[in-house]
């Protein structure tokens, strides 16, 4: 069969077989999750990231011990500058590994209701094999990639995509401010 290219709402190009549809209904079957496999893959995560903040408080620890450069020559300089950099990117390690420890706490909790495996978004199951490589996903991998693209309930709009947009207050007034 034969192929065409077409071009969706927005710009996106899809390939489509002409006269082929998609079978109405739900597209996503049901999956069976093993509670204690998912449970132990929890567990398992919230230890590696509990030991490796342990190991980044550790680092952190012995900075604070480390003597402060004197004299003021170049090379102390640098060093110093190196040893606050290397800190910045440790603490925003740290509390990406934070974050991360609190949505497996949250894992954990949905796991005990039986909410374990649904996505937050659609209602729908999310696929094991995504739960076995993200243990604390809450999205199924259709609605992340829609968060992706930007359909998310939580967007950010980076700065080059700010538009400046006219206001639309004041244009029936007169120019003395009367209607």
């Amino acid at each position: 069969m034969e192929r065409v290219r077409r071009v969706a709402a927005g710009g996106a190009v899809r390939m489509s077989t002409p006269g082929r549809r998609r079978p109405a209904g739900p597209r996503r079957r049901a999956w069976h999750l093993d509670r204690q496999e998912f449970r132990r893959l929890l567990l398992d995560e919230r230890r590696r990231l509990a030991g490796e903040i342990a190991v980044l408080a550790v680092r952190a620890a012995r900075a604070g011990d480390a003597p402060a450069p004197g004299g003021g020559d170049d090379d102390a300089l640098a060093d110093a500058a190196a040893e606050t950099i290397e800190r910045d990117r440790d603490s925003a390690v740290e509390t990406s590994l934070r974050t991360i420890m609190e949505e497996i706490d949250q894992a954990l909790r949905r796991l005990r209701t039986g909410t374990y495996g649904t996505c937050v978004r659609c209602g729908y199951p999310i696929n094991p094999h995504r739960l076995r490589a993200i243990p604390y996903a809450t999205l199924c991998v259709a609605c992340k990639a829609a968060q992706e693209r930007g359909g998310g309930l939580d967007r950010h709009v980076p700065f080059r995509e700010w538009r400046v947009l006219k206001t639309t207050w004041g244009a029936d007034d007169d120019e003395d401010g009367q209607k």
